[in-house]
C-alpha cells in the first residue's frame, strides 16, 4: 500500500472510489462525480497538494482532501490507510496555515469515526439531518412588515456571503471563512444551483435574510440578520422555499441543523414537520502553523 498526491488524471478512479465507498456507508452513494468536479476546480484547491490517494496492487483504497480552511473529506475502511491519509493532510493543512481540521462523521460510519477519534480529533457537536415531506405543509407565513423577496442574480454573491459569514460566526466558534472566490464556486456551480430557488429578503433595498435551495430539495443555507430576528422572517423564508418547491414537483425536502445553533432552529424546523432521520458528528483537530508533525 502507498499514499501519494492525487492527479488530475484520477479523476474518474478517485469519483469511483467514493461513490462506492459512500455507497457501502450509507446503502445510497451520497457522492457523484459531478460533486467531486466542483471540488476539484475550487479556485484555491491544488488537487497535487491538497488531496491524496492510497493505493494497492494499482487500486485506490483511500482518498482524502482537504479544502482551504481545513474542510477534510476522508475515505477509507482501513485504519492505517486512513491514518496515513489523515497524516498527508494534517502536514499539508499546517503548513498553510489552517487553524484546525475539521470533517462530518454520520453517526453509523464507524471506520472513520474509529480513524479520526485515534488520530486525535475530538468530538465537538452533533448535526442533525432532517426530511420533510411536501404534500401537506402549513400555509405560507406573510414576510414582516417592510420586507420583500426576490431572487438572486449573480451581482448579490459579495452580500450574501457575507450575511452568511455575519450569521454562521454569531454562534458557531468552529466556523471558518472561506474565500469569496471559492465560495461562489463551490455554490453556483454545483450541478444543482438554481438561482430561482434562492431567496433574498430585503428592507429598504437591503439584504437581511436569506434561504439558498438546491434545485433537488435540500436547504443549503438559511440566514437572518441579528436585528430582524425574532419577527418570523426565518419561518416565512423557509416556507416560501417549502411551497415553491412544492409546486415544481419536488416530493421532499431537506437540511441539516447544528445542534449549537442557539435560534431555536430544530424546533422551527420540526414545527413545519421535519423530522430527524440521521445524526452527524462535527469532529476536529487543532494546528499550529508550520507544525511538521
Amino acid at each position: 500500500m502507498a499514499v501519494r498526491v492525487a492527479r488530475s488524471d484520477d479523476f474518474d478512479a478517485a469519483a469511483a472510489f467514493l461513490i462506492a465507498h459512500s455507497r457501502d456507508v450509507h446503502g445510497v452513494a451520497e457522492v457523484d462525480a459531478a460533486i467531486l468536479r466542483v471540488a476539484w476546480d475550487l479556485p484555491g484547491f491544488d488537487v497535487e497538494r491538497d488531496s491524496w490517494i492510497a493505493e494497492n496492487g494499482g487500486a485506490i483504497v483511500g482518498y482524502a482532501a482537504v479544502t482551504a480552511g481545513g474542510v477534510l473529506t476522508l475515505a477509507s475502511t482501513d485504519a492505517t490507510v486512513a491514518a496515513e491519509l489523515l497524516g498527508a493532510a494534517r502536514v499539508r493543512a499546517s503548513a498553510r496555515g489552517d487553524a484546525a481540521l475539521q470533517i462530518l462523521v454520520t453517526d453509523h460510519d464507524r471506520g472513520t469515526e474509529a480513524a479520526v477519534s485515534s488520530f486525535g480529533f475530538t468530538r465537538q457537536r452533533s448535526v442533525t439531518r432532517m426530511w420533510v415531506g411536501l404534500s401537506d405543509l402549513p400555509a405560507p407565513t406573510a414576510l414582516p412588515d417592510g420586507i420583500t423577496l426576490r431572487t438572486y442574480v449573480p451581482s448579490d454573491a459579495v452580500t450574501v456571503h457575507a450575511l452568511l459569514d455575519r450569521a454562521y460566526e454569531t454562534w458557531d466558534t468552529e466556523y471558518m471563512r472561506i474565500s469569496h472566490d471559492d465560495w461562489v464556486a463551490w455554490m453556483t456551480n454545483d450541478p444543482e444551483f438554481d438561482p430561482t430557488v434562492w431567496f433574498l429578503a430585503e428592507r429598504g433595498g437591503h439584504l437581511v435574510g436569506c434561504s439558498l435551495w438546491w434545485s433537488s430539495g435540500w436547504l443549503k443555507d438559511v440566514a437572518v440578520e441579528i436585528s430582524e430576528r425574532g419577527n418570523g422572517l426565518g419561518r416565512a423564508l423557509v416556507l416560501h422555499g417549502l411551497h415553491e418547491l412544492a409546486a415544481r414537483g419536488i416530493a421532499s425536502a431537506g437540511l441539516k441543523v447544528d445542534g449549537a445553533n442557539p435560534s431555536g432552529a430544530i424546533a422551527l424546523y420540526e414545527s413545519l414537520g421535519f423530522t430527524p432521520v440521521r445524526i452527524e458528528t462535527l469532529w476536529s483537530l487543532s494546528l499550529e502553523a508550520g507544525d511538521p508533525l
